[in-house]
């Protein structure tokens, strides 16, 4: 699975969970009546622990929600592939550090390996380097912008969603498919109409026919 802003959680499937977005609204509310209340007195005291009750009622939502999550996944696929992201670095970007630590990445990855062993669900991690730059279907390289959503491979003529190309990578990496003789091959990819929130370029119709029966086989059993 792809890990990403737009999309929490993207599956090789086409399938996507929807970004967190936290509304701190309300605690905002009664940090400001804390600031307010005079320091030392029983006020100030009492309107201390309406936030921090509402923190932790937040923070056992989220955690229950993470756990369904992970319960639907392990679920419904076979194997679960996630790629290894340095989260502790990528959260020194001032840019996009509030974004990322809002979709709990490390935490619902603990979660998901924890449920995937008690179920006997295969776990694998990936390296994430070139998922995104590669072709899913010839494994072409090619330079890929941020701001650059759809994969318009320039060898294959493949065009996909850049998040589900690279969700595929991972799954591709992580269980590849044995050839006739024994030697690793790497599952296809196939462009499908799912594809994410926002894209809906086509793809171009002779070049997966020939892929899509192979693929179609792997894809039900491991993301």
């Amino acid at each position: 699975m792809e890990k990403g802003l737009t999309n929490r959680l993207v599956l090789c499937d086409g399938d996507y969970e929807d970004a967190r977005t936290v509304d701190n609204t309300t605690v905002r509310r009664y940090q400001r009546r804390l600031s307010r209340a005079k320091k030392g007195s029983r006020t100030r005291a009492k309107k201390r622990l309406a936030p921090a009750r509402l923190w932790r009622r937040e923070t056992e939502r989220v955690r229950a929600a993470d756990y369904r999550l992970a319960h639907r996944l392990v679920t419904d696929f076979d194997g679960i592939a996630v790629e290894t992201l340095n989260v502790a670095g990528m959260l020194r970007s001032r840019r996009f550090s509030k974004k990322m630590s809002e979709q709990r990445w490390s935490a619902l990855d603990a979660i998901l390996e924890h449920k995937a062993a008690k179920a006997g669900v295969r776990y694998v991690r990936v390296n994430p380097a070139y998922t995104s730059t590669d072709c899913s279907v010839c494994g072409h390289r090619q330079p890929m912008p941020l701001d650059t959503r759809v994969y318009d491979c320039g060898n294959c003529g493949m065009v996909l969603c850049r998040d589900v190309n690279a969700a595929r990578n991972i799954c591709a990496r992580a269980y590849p498919i044995r050839g006739r003789e024994g030697r690793e091959e790497t599952s296809p990819g196939v462009a499908r109409t799912n594809f994410c929130q926002g894209d809906r370029t086509p793809p171009r119709g002779g070049t997966q026919a020939d892929a899509t029966e192979q693929y179609a086989l792997s894809v039900n059993s491991s993301i």
